[in-house]
């Protein structure tokens, strides 16, 4: 996936998830394939720590005549903001709670509501995004703005841009054996509410909207005889647990009593069962499968275009393996069919793939990458604007609109999938996420369905074996699913 890989964006994440902030300005200019940096720039790689998230990850911006920019996605990321764009104007608005700042592309001027705002530098566009000066959001003692209503810090020597935490988080954490069974209890100074997603053998799944967690504080065996797969996970609206119960468990029983206490109890005992004590498993209703017929799988590039050159083969060989080795698993474990947007040695389009999966009326659209980076898989979605709906009327009335049709109403079912896909992925290799990031990308814009990009990287470090391409193809499954029952739930 070279092609994305000089653009000015997010390349990892490491602790705290972000909450998704709103896409880019569609109607920008798409980034040519063989982009370099900006000209006069050098890049300046720091550690974006997001509001209210719990997953910092690694973000690059531009240093030009000694001043920083990143790009108007990332602010928003950072700030949970969003922003709108008139292109006729190159003009963006910033919406940071009853704040309004306003930038145009070519200029080093800005306003903040109605007051006027000098720049130490341009804001200027470059590959598909608007670059902005971090003085935007800091004065010239490294202070927050007064329209910055979080704490905010920046260090050019640790390279670390910083929105203080805002939600609470798990302050205890264990796992204990007991004449009942299995015992898993998460504990917080604040109370909170569970939610409980699904309670099945294959996936037990639990939700606690607005809290956090840290494992290095509070760590928990991911390998667990009775807790099998153990995750807890930071997503941007709270904290999820889940887990495959082990095969001695009859029963289960979820205690939020009290409300700053979870228990989640794996019974070993039939009595317990027939009392009432305990609960039976769930049985996966078979109505989430019936939500997908087909799926769209995308190898990326094809052709003469074979990509990064791989230990194991080239990215574009390697991506139809292992678009092959999912479809058999769709087909043989979910009853699923599939499509490919090209043949196995032929080139396709980037806009022409979502067409090909438009028209064969595909419920998913995954395309498959593979990197010479280092790090974990990664997700990408489309990035595009909201609805109309969503653009506020004052902002409405004076041109400001947001773009994208496609993928604009699948945005949220993209994140999930791409999230959900990246982390079982991950799960199955033994490595870290890297997170979902959104670009302006062209095949998947135009999809009219939930779609994203899986891109791997290279750790561990090796070839890339038939039998790590199962892997792979073992977690996309595994994400597929858990992407179906967590849609299911928000039902």
């Amino acid at each position: 996936m070279n092609r994305r890989r000089s653009r000015l964006r997010p390349v990892a994440a490491l602790l705290l998830l972000v909450a998704a902030g709103l896409a880019g300005a569609a109607g920008l200019a798409v980034r040519p394939a063989a982009a370099q940096d900006p000209p006069g720039a050098v890049p300046f790689e720091v550690q974006l720590i997001p509001a209210g998230a719990a997953a910092p990850r690694m973000i690059t911006g531009a240093e030009r005549d000694g001043v920083l920019y990143f790009t108007a996605s990332d602010f928003c990321i950072l700030f949970d903001a969003e922003k709108f764009w008139r292109s006729d104007l190159g003009r963006m608005i910033f919406v940071l709670g009853n704040h309004e700042i306003t930038v145009t592309a070519g200029t080093d001027l800005a306003t903040v509501d109605k007051d006027l705002l000098h720049l130490p530098g341009p804001a200027f566009l470059w590959g598909g995004e608007l670059l902005v000066p971090l003085r935007l959001f800091l004065d010239d003692d490294g202070k927050p703005r007064p329209w910055v209503t979080v704490p905010l810090s920046f260090s050019r020597e640790e390279r670390r841009l910083e929105v203080a935490k805002s939600r609470p988080s798990v302050s205890g954490a264990s796992i204990e054996n007991e004449p009942a069974g299995w015992r898993l209890t998460l504990e917080s100074e604040t109370p909170f509410r569970v939610d409980v997603v699904s309670t099945s053998r294959t996936s037990f799944v639990v939700r606690i909207p607005g809290l956090g967690y840290d494992p290095l504080l509070y760590p928990l065996p991911a390998e667990h005889r009775w807790f099998q797969g153990l995750r807890l996970r930071n997503l941007p609206e709270g904290l999820e647990v889940s887990f495959t119960p082990g095969p001695g468990a009859v029963g289960f029983h979820v205690s939020h009593r009290p409300e700053t206490r979870l228990e989640i109890l794996l019974g070993v005992d039939e009595r317990d069962l027939r009392l009432g004590k305990i609960e039976s498993f769930a049985v996966p209703p078979r109505t989430v499968m019936r939500d997908i017929r087909r799926v769209a799988l995308d190898p990326g590039h094809g052709g003469v275009d074979k990509g990064a050159n791989l230990k194991g083969g080239a990215e574009a060989d390697l991506a139809w393996t292992l678009c092959r080795l999912v479809s058999d698993r769709l087909e043989g474990v979910m009853g699923v069919e599939s499509v490919t947007t090209r043949g196995e040695n032929e080139a396709a389009g980037l806009q022409d793939r979502a067409e090909v999966a438009n028209r064969a009326g595909a419920d998913l659209f995954l395309s498959f990458h593979f990197h010479l980076r280092p790090g974990g898989p990664q997700g990408f979605v489309a990035d595009v604007e909201r609805d109309s709906r969503t653009v506020p009327a004052g902002l409405a009335s004076l041109g400001f609109r947001p773009f994208g049709e496609g993928q604009a109403p699948y945005l949220p079912a993209s994140r999930l999938l791409a999230r959900s896909v990246q982390d079982a992925v991950a799960g199955r290799l033994g490595v870290e996420p890297m997170g979902v990031a959104s670009e302006p990308l062209p095949e998947l814009a135009a999809a009219a369905m939930p779609a994203m990009i899986l891109e791997m990287g290279n750790s561990p470090a090796g070839p890339w074996t038939e039998d790590r391409l199962e892997a792979v193809a073992d977690g996309v499954i595994e994400g597929i699913r858990l992407f179906l029952v967590s849609r299911e739930s928000e039902r």
